[in-house]
């Protein structure tokens, strides 16, 4: 570790062997969230520079190496596991992933801002006087989102750039009787601690690999921060011949001088390892919000025809999901279609086997007879679920669960029952609405088209023509009922991803006038919603964080009206903006991270 390349300062030398002991790192900085659960328990003192709600996905900044290392001593406690700030040879064994290079990306420098977030444009236009800044642009003036830029080959996000990132070592001058097993190097008298990888307010120069810096223990600073390590067991590493990792890889115990490390047989740490109940919370009960706005101009040609439209739309959205408080190992709504119904097929077939189980006195059916009693033949056939959200549910369920009975031997199935709340894999909550969910519906819109249409057979004779039509609704006890139905949203509790699928968002219910030469006609009926701007929409939240927000440019090629029937040429353009979260309840019971067994 160090100064590999020769260019680095003194107190980056010398470029030293270290053996690191089998390691597990927060793939992110921790997040304003993820602090502020920590000073609601009472574990951490809050941050001299607080985030927002809109900030929960920031790194954490304005916080003391003493604030950090009362964090990790917090989690430790809370999750019985060994969490602490990482050794700062550990940190650059994580940040290299294998590099030799200036960068985690290599040693080319024009494409910075693609990679990481630095000082640069964005961030000279909010402090002009800081001269140092690059000639690229990442688009972020101060600190981003946790995992807003590429991880490094390892998995790793913002190891370099975003946030400095305090480790558990004293600072020293330069490396000389550095400890070479990769434990932190510490002292009694400690004054200052180091600090690593630079952040948003530094060029590159600050964001080499090996570079450093110290500051005294109790110093905070709005681009200082740092992430969590944990010490694994052996248990916990992967098993292969003689002890190596299943890849090929040497062990993770070899000792890591990089430029001596054969190409392809780079030494690693076990893979990295978002702790438990750092990304998200384990709340059970989660709140949507959804606000989208729409401002948008489009012009209609049809031979002479032609007609000119505005429109300003505002939908304001809110509905609650539930969990079941079981953590499964895949997710309910995969991106590749074909995994996804498989899985989806499991679920399904797993709720039901355990209302089977209930209704069967605690264990499932074995006998064709038994089977013949819960399949419902020779008692009437399938029951009668129209109308009825839930028995249909359930029915779909019942049809699944005897489909995997006829086909699968009971300890098959019993596995599958117990599979989510037994596998150390298991990440993903599964949310889904719930009748009588506490919900809220706020929209309005207004459209003006005005222009020169034809009637007669050879569309010669142009007269004026208009459509008005507005909206302010808080929608109907339909629109309502569907609110709490629709939405299915899966969030993996390791790295907080957060999967939605259904998003439904009502029409309005509004009015009309339309104006032909001077004859007007008026009437109630339901406003589209751009098709435009719900496909956007259902793009941007398939995947996506526990809030959000982002805008663009949408071309309004189809209708304003919705008229689908009118032929010509229709162009324009939608300033569509869409702001989401997926909040946790307070209060809300929250699911528990299996363990596996203890060891005999």
């Amino acid at each position: 570790m160090g100064d590999l390349i020769g260019d680095g300062l003194t107190y980056e030398r010398p470029a030293h062997d270290v053996q690191i002991e089998p390691v597990a790192l927060g793939r992110f900085e921790v997040t304003n969230a993820e602090w502020n659960v920590c000073v609601t328990a009472g574990g951490c003192s809050a941050s001299h520079l607080p985030g927002d709600d809109q900030h929960g996905r920031y790194p954490v900044a304005g916080v003391s190496w003493t604030q950090a290392k009362a964090y990790v001593d917090w989690l430790a406690a809370r999750t019985g596991k060994p969490y602490r700030l990482p050794a700062e040879a550990e940190w650059e064994y994580a940040a290299r992933a294998g590099k030799t290079d200036h960068y985690s990306w290599g040693s080319f420098e024009a494409d910075a801002c693609s990679h990481v977030n630095l000082l640069d444009v964005s961030g000279q236009r909010r402090h002009p006087d800081w001269y140092w800044a690059e000639r690229c642009d990442d688009h972020f003036a101060e600190s981003a989102p946790v995992g807003s830029f590429a991880s490094n080959a390892w998995g790793f996000h913002d190891m370099l750039g975003n946030v400095w990132e305090w480790v558990a070592d004293c600072w020293h001058s330069d490396y000389s009787d550095a400890p070479v097993d990769g434990s932190a190097w510490v002292s009694d008298s400690c004054r200052k601690r180091v600090s690593r990888g630079g952040g948003w307010g530094n060029n590159l120069r600050a964001l080499r690999l090996s570079s450093r810096d110290g500051d005294v223990s109790d110093t905070y600073s709005d681009g200082l921060g740092f992430r969590v390590a944990r010490t694994m067991t052996k248990s916990e590493l992967p098993q292969g011949p003689d002890d190596a990792t299943p890849d090929g890889r040497p062990q993770a115990t070899e000792a890591v001088h990089a430029p001596q490390v054969p190409a392809g047989e780079i030494a690693k740490s076990v893979e990295p390892v978002s702790p438990p109940l750092l990304a998200t919370s384990l709340a059970m009960e989660r709140q949507i919000e959804l606000h989208i706005t729409v401002k948008g101009e489009q012009t209609w040609k049809n031979v002479r025809q032609h007609t000119q439209g505005t429109t300003a739309q505002d939908y304001v959205l809110s509905t609650r999901l539930r969990s079941d408080g079981v953590l499964y190992a895949d997710n309910l709504l995969d991106p590749d279609q074909s995994t996804r119904m498989e899985i989806k097929r499991q679920y399904l077939a797993r709720r039901g086997l355990i209302r089977l189980k209930a209704l069967n006195g605690g264990k499932l059916p074995r006998t064709a007879e038994e089977l013949s009693s819960m399949s419902g033949e020779g008692q009437g056939g399938k029951p009668d679920c129209t109308r009825d959200d839930q028995c249909g549910g359930e029915a779909v369920e019942r049809a699944a669960a005897l489909d995997f009975l006829r086909n699968n031997s009971v300890d098959d199935l019993e596995a599958l029952i117990a599979a989510p709340v037994s596998s150390e894999s298991a990440s993903w909550l599964y949310f889904f609405g719930f009748a009588g969910c506490p919900n809220h519906i706020q929209i309005t819109s207004e459209t003006h088209i005005a222009g020169e249409r034809a009637y007669d057979r050879d569309r010669k004779s142009l007269v004026p023509w208009s459509l008005d039509r507005s909206a302010s609704t808080d929608g109907n006890a339909g629109d309502r009922a569907a609110l709490c139905q629709r939405y299915t949203a899966t969030v993996d509790v390791r790295n907080g991803d957060v999967y939605l699928e259904n998003p439904y968002i009502p029409s309005p219910r509004g009015t009309t006038l339309l104006s032909i030469n001077r004859s007007i006609e008026r009437r109630a009926e339901d406003l589209p919603v751009p098709s435009e701007v719900l496909d956007w929409t259902i793009a941007q939240l398939r995947r996506t964080r526990e809030s959000w927000s982002t805008s663009e440019t949408l071309s309004a090629n189809a209708p304003l009206d919705g008229d689908y029937t009118v032929l010509g040429h229709f162009a324009g353009e939608l300033q569509a903006t869409l702001t989401w979260s997926f909040k946790p309840v307070e209060g809300a019971p929250l699911a528990v991270i299996p363990t596996a067994p203890a060891d005999p």
